[in-house]
This record gives C-alpha cells, sequence and structure tokens, in this order.
C-alpha cells in the first residue's frame, strides 16, 4: 500500500470519505504506455525544435513574429500536456464504495458483494493475482482486472478490503435500518 499519490506501478490506495472509501491502484505498464513514451519524447524533440527554429528566426532583423509561429508552439506544448495526463491514466484504476455501494469499473454494486472478494490467478503473468467477487446475481465481477497485482500486495489489498467490508457490515448490524442497498450477495 501506498500512503502517497501519484502512485506507482503495483501499489494502491484507500483514501477514507465521508460516506465511504475510495481505492486507487496503478497496474503495471503495458506495450501500449511504452509507445506513448516514445511518442512523448518526439513531441518533446518537435516542440524544442520549433522553440529553437523560432528563437533563431526572432534574432534576425527582418523577422516578424507571426501570430501562427506562436500558435503552433502553444498546439504543441498543449498536446505533449495532454498526451501526459492520458499516459498519466492509462494505468490507474479505481473502486469508490459510498452510501452502501461500489461502483467499479464494471457497475455498480451493493458493498456487501465484496465479503465475496477473493484471489484468483492471473491469466497473463505468473506471480500476480486479480481480485474477483459474487454480484447479486452470481455472476463473477472483477475488481481488480489483468494482469493483477504481486501475489503479495494482491493479499493484502484483499484483507485490508474485506476489514472495511466486515466493518460495514457490523454498522448496518447495529443501526437496524433496513435498505435497498443492504441485499445480500
Amino acid at each position: 500500500m501506498s500512503t502517497q499519490l501519484p502512485l506507482k506501478a503495483d501499489d494502491w490506495l484507500i483514501t477514507d470519505r465521508p460516506s465511504g472509501w475510495f481505492l486507487q491502484y496503478r497496474l503495471p505498464p503495458t506495450l501500449l504506455h511504452y509507445a506513448g513514451r516514445a511518442l512523448a519524447f518526439f513531441l518533446i524533440s518537435a516542440a524544442m525544435f520549433d522553440l529553437f527554429g523560432l528563437f533563431s528566426r526572432l534574432t534576425q532583423a527582418d523577422y516578424r513574429f507571426s501570430i501562427f509561429d506562436f500558435l503552433f508552439l502553444v498546439n504543441n506544448v498543449l498536446m505533449l500536456w495532454v498526451f501526459y495526463g492520458f499516459l498519466r491514466g492509462l494505468n490507474l484504476q479505481f473502486a469508490l464504495a459510498k452510501d452502501g455501494n461500489v461502483t467499479t469499473r464494471v457497475g455498480i454494486f451493493p458493498e456487501a458483494c465484496l465479503a465475496s472478494l477473493r484471489l484468483s490467478p492471473s491469466q497473463r503473468r505468473r506471480g500476480r493475482s486479480t481480485l474477483v467477487f459474487n454480484s447479486t446475481s452470481g455472476a463473477t465481477k472483477v475488481l481488480v482486472g489483468e494482469p493483477g497485482l504481486p501475489d503479495q500486495t494482491a493479499m493484502h489489498l484483499l484483507n485490508d478490503l474485506h476489514a472495511r467490508v466486515n466493518a460495514t457490515s457490523a454498522e448496518a448490524a447495529t443501526s437496524h435500518s433496513e435498505t435497498p442497498e443492504g441485499i445480500a450477495c
């Protein structure tokens, strides 16, 4: 578990919120991520060449600064900024528990479903595990997908999530309030 943001690959962080909690985890980089880094290097190089070319033309006595030169440079910087944000969010996943429901990338489920949370061996990489649970319909749903987290990290996350779900279930039992979200999975 990490205590800082931004998360490194294979790190996770659970942040408590007034009405629940927020899980973030970062999967390891993929081939697309590395290709994106190469493209980012190309964009940085292009922006630097544009800047140097613009600066060299500005030092010439008869050259006037054109609005097109400025817009071209701003466009390259904006493309790089947007692309950097895309790369940072590419392998960041999350789950949000709020008011008795858990929102994941595969849907919204009652938080009680996470009581069935368990490890499943990764189909892509040895030594890694995914986290799956049973939905209200009985179908197996994925909380942490492929390629999964390292086995030790996944076990720590599983234990922390089970502790949170058990604490939530204990609070719901002591409040004696029946809500539609309290449906058993």
